[in-house]
């Protein structure tokens, strides 16, 4: 199965963050194939027949490389594919982050929920993502917001980050 890793606070080549051929090998060491980063912010494509189980596993092979302690959440492809096409037809490409978490069952609040102190709008709520309207353009609000929400660990992405990955995946 095709999957996506969505790595939290984590930027190749920066402090505490692996390069990208540290962050590839982790994968195949661990028996991924497949494996590819997209762009650097901790995004990575792979195939898996546990995809959570290979994330983990190579999470505990980046601690002592590069000291990286933060998590991953795993979607699989698919999901990223119905997203983008939904997130493409909303036309929120530049104002829109999609993030990710995980242990959630209940939202505990009604949507649209606006969250004024971090400036966004929570508009939709999925299994496991929520997609986030910021004030303005080009601005990331929605990781802290939710986390404050939530109470769990949260990484998001762009709209126009989302959509260009299915893009890549699909070129595949």
């Amino acid at each position: 199965m095709r999957s996506v890793a969505f790595f939290r606070n984590l930027n190749l080549g920066q402090a505490k963050s692996p390069t990208k051929d540290q962050l590839v090998c982790s994968f195949t060491t661990v028996g991924a194939k497949n494996v590819r980063s997209f762009q650097v912010n901790g995004t990575v494509v792979f195939t898996a027949s546990r995809p959570e189980e290979t994330v983990a596993r190579t999470l505990a092979l980046l601690r002592p490389v590069c000291r990286y302690r933060d998590v991953a959440l795993v979607r699989p492809e698919t999901l990223i594919l119905d997203l983008a096409e939904h997130l493409a037809t909303e036309g929120l490409v530049d104002q829109a982050e999609v993030s990710f978490f995980d242990h959630v069952t209940d939202f505990p609040v009604d949507m649209p929920f606006r969250v004024p102190r971090r400036r966004c709008e929570v508009r939709e709520i999925g299994a496991g993502y929520a997609v986030t309207l910021n004030e303005r353009p080009h601005e990331g609000n929605a990781t802290r917001a939710l986390e404050e929400l939530l109470g769990v660990p949260v990484t998001s992405r762009s709209v126009s980050t989302i959509i260009r990955l299915a893009r890549s995946l699909q070129a595949d």
